[in-house]
Parts: structure tokens; sequence; C-alpha cells
């Protein structure tokens, strides 16, 4: 899990994005409250690291055996007000991970 920040006309908001990788057969999976500016972003995400993948450390064809899940529980959603303020706490966790990247 990431946190990351979204704008809008009338203010912001921090998304939480999970993401999963698995045995798979190379398929983007996207799901959650994704527009289709943010959904083009995440398939253009992964064609740059498709195509610079020697820069992060990866097998040219790391991504024919694995499926990859992005999910957003909110997402590009516009808001006709601002959310309150209040607190958040993201929780998150190291996982192993089968294809290291390069610290960049």
């Amino acid at each position: 899990m990431t946190t990351g920040l979204a704008w809008t006309e009338v203010g912001g908001s921090v998304l939480a994005t999970e993401a999963t990788l698995m045995e798979g057969k190379g398929r983007l999976t996207l799901t959650g409250k994704l527009g289709d500016v943010m959904q083009e972003s995440a398939q253009a995400a992964m064609s740059y690291i498709r195509s610079r993948s020697h820069t992060f450390g990866l097998p040219k064809d790391f991504y024919r055996n694995i499926d990859i899940h992005v999910h957003v529980p909110e997402g590009a959603i516009p808001r006709t007000a601002l959310p309150p303020a209040s607190p958040s706490a993201t929780p998150s966790s190291a996982h192993s991970r089968k294809f290291p990247c390069a610290a960049t």
C-alpha cells in the first residue's frame, strides 16, 4: 500500500493505492474508483517501466509471467465540497519482492 495526492478544483485528497504482483500472463488490472485519466496514467506508468526495465534492474520480459493488480479505493471522483479536516494514518508493511527495483 502507498499513498498519493490528488488535486481537484475544490482542493485535494490523499489517495490510498494498493498493488499486488502475482504469477500470471502479463495482465494489468485496474480496479476501484479510477477516472479515465488515472487509468491512462497507470497504463502509461507500466509502459514507462517496461521501456526502461534495465534502469530498474528488471529483466526485459519481467512482465510476461506476472499479473499486476492496482486498486484505488477512492480516486478521480469530483467533490462538490471540501472534505472535513481529519488526521489519517496509512499502514505500511514490507513485502518481499520477486523483482527488486534499483533506487532512483
